[in-house]
């Protein structure tokens, strides 16, 4: 075997520190490049962040300036979860303290619904009490607000509402209890037959079951306030839509050119002060090329969909197209829109909302993804409900009434993603 030293030399690219930097800052959110540099300039002597100035709203004038301009402001400092405020309760009981710890440990191992996913027996297992202590410690939790917590299944929680609702119904509680799946699936005849009841009474059981809540946590706890905190503005000015950057952390970020003199006369001080001047740099010149990638992306945004800001629809666009528009790759295309907003007249919208494929309308237009699913909602939302219409049909109506070609199949795919029933399902 002969060892042999060579030398070869290849074309490649490197991903250097700055790159990644540069990357991550252009998919930041707001919120999340405050926090990234709020950081910096904490590790980073040589960073200031002055105070950020007030941006022109939409009337022309300036926003509060006691409004926070720190958008991580905007959140409480601390919060209770929703286990904490239900362990509160259990605290505040006047009751013996060993159905406090277990009532504690119950409410731990609640999943985001309020359901318990583990087994009296295996609850046990963990804890020195017996079935029927920890049995009367799940009938306690289940008293607290909300109601119903610690229901094993979606079933056992109709149940427990039906039978606290509807008390003197018990015939209701037998007929959810032994058909739910046959409910569920419309199948009235069915039950109605096997219940020994009319086909009118198995609906009404229907619909009280639609007004009952799926999960004990519906609308209460675990549920958290998204605040879109938009980057950009477009409002109509002379007959034309105006696009401005929303002043942000971003422009108020400087260096301070007074760290320099600290290193004057110490050498071991100098490379360190360097560094620092040369990451501030890097820095501040990604945020601007953020801010212009951002700015060139909303641009062509705001030229494609000036129909659907003056009320209209939206046109088709895709990632692609914007990427060949401005001449940069699809990659970077998609990271500027990520968790990025805009205000507009019509209200405050993510950049991604713009972008939807193309569907054949006739030989020369076409039409929005986005615009054929309103279509198909508005169809079905007007359909006879004893009638339904079937996603065929649906497909039938937009090709006569909006000349819209598509497939029986992609209505399926679009009502199943808008999160609507097929029709057998919808029937009432």
């Amino acid at each position: 075997m002969n060892l042999n030293l060579t030398q070869t030399q290849t074309v490649g690219l490197v991903m250097t520190p700055e790159i990644r930097q540069a990357i991550s800052l252009l998919q930041y959110s707001t919120t999340d490049l405050w926090e990234y540099l709020e950081e910096q300039a904490l590790e980073n002597p040589v960073l200031t962040i002055d105070e950020v100035p007030a941006a022109p709203n939409s009337t022309g004038g300036k926003i509060n300036k006691t409004m926070p301009s720190n958008p991580v402001e905007y959140f409480a400092a601390y919060e209770k979860g929703w286990r904490e405020k239900l362990v509160d309760q259990v605290n505040w009981l006047e009751i013996e303290e060993n159905l406090k710890e277990i009532s504690r440990f119950l409410l731990l191992n609640l999943d985001e619904q309020g359901y318990l996913r583990i087994s009296i027996e295996e609850i046990a297992g963990h804890l020195s009490f017996s079935k029927e202590k920890i049995g009367q410690a799940l009938q306690l939790i289940k008293e607290l607000e909300p109601c119903g917590l610690g229901c094993f299944t979606m079933q056992e929680y109709l149940l427990y509402q039906l039978n606290k609702n509807y008390p003197e119904d018990q015939w209701m509680y037998d007929v959810v209890s032994n058909y739910l799946n046959d409910l569920a699936e419309r199948r009235w005849s069915k039950v109605a037959k096997q219940a020994g009841v009319s086909t009118g009474r198995i609906q009404s059981v229907f619909a009280v079951l639609k007004t009952l809540q799926p999960h004990p946590l519906t609308g209460i706890y675990g549920e958290t306030t998204s605040y879109l905190t938009p980057d950009l503005m477009v409002k109509k000015e002379q007959g034309a839509f105006k696009l401005t950057y929303i002043p942000s952390i971003a422009s108020s970020v400087r260096m301070d050119p007074s760290i320099a003199d600290l290193s004057v006369g110490s050498p071991q001080a100098q490379p360190y002060v360097d560094n620092c001047y040369k990451q501030a740099s890097w820095l501040i010149r990604s945020l601007e090329q953020r801010k212009e990638t951002i700015l060139k992306v909303a641009e062509v945004i705001i030229e494609k969909q000036t129909t659907f800001l003056e009320g209209g629809s939206l046109r088709p666009m895709t990632l692609k197209e914007v990427a060949e528009k401005i001449n940069m790759h699809e990659s970077t295309v998609s990271r500027a829109v990520a968790n990025k907003a805009i205000q507009t007249p019509l209200g405050v919208y993510e950049l991604k909302f713009f972008f939807s494929s193309a569907l054949s309308k006739d030989q020369e237009d076409t039409v929005s993804a986005s615009h054929v699913k309103s279509l198909i909602k508005g169809l079905i939302d007007e359909e006879d409900k004893k009638r339904p219409v079937s996603d065929q049909k649906l497909a039938d109506q937009l090709k006569n009434d909006s000349e819209i070609m598509i497939s029986r199949r992609t209505v399926a795919k679009y009502r199943e993603a808008m999160g609507i029933l097929s029709s057998s399902k919808r029937k009432e």
